[in-house]
């Protein structure tokens, strides 16, 4: 039962925002406009906003995430690929790392969860309305969204 509360209270919305973050950390790199951060649903508990980069943390922090870019210009399909790759790569680097450290127990579900986000974004799959990384990579490799903004 700990560890189910760890995992609610600090390994999910840590590991979604790592997620989140990977997504976030290409778009403004390129200098595509704003990029604001969505930790969770319902109602916004914590807003933060530093320079084009805006953060919303939300009731229920601990139950997904999206990112929102905002940009005048179109992205080509490299810079949508880069965008869309950057979440489960963000994870993946953590998984790594955090494996590296596996001697600390305490980091096991953490490590095992930025796998899982990693892995499972990147199979190409469309739910109520909501497509995965992997679904909006295989989009951008057949070039049906080449000319679209994420």
């Amino acid at each position: 039962m700990l560890e189910f509360l760890t995992a609610m209270i600090w390994v999910a919305p840590l590991g979604l925002l790592i997620h989140e973050l990977g997504h976030v950390i290409p778009t403004i790199l390129l200098g595509r406009g704003e990029a604001v951060l969505h930790l969770g649903t319902g109602s916004v508990l914590f807003r933060g906003d530093w320079g084009r980069f805006h953060l919303r943390v939300h009731r229920i922090f601990f139950l997904g995430g999206h990112t929102e870019s905002s940009c005048n210009e179109r992205y080509n399909r490299w810079q949508k690929g880069a965008v869309t790759l950057g979440g489960p790569s963000l994870n993946m680097l953590v998984f790594l790392f955090s494996f590296s450290l596996l001697q600390i127990e305490e980091l096991h579900i953490f490590m095992l969860f930025n796998l899982y986000l990693a892995v499972f974004n990147l199979l190409p799959y469309s739910w109520k309305g909501k497509c995965s990384d992997g679904y909006h990579l295989f989009q951008i490799l057949l070039n049906k969204q080449s000319e679209e903004t994420p």
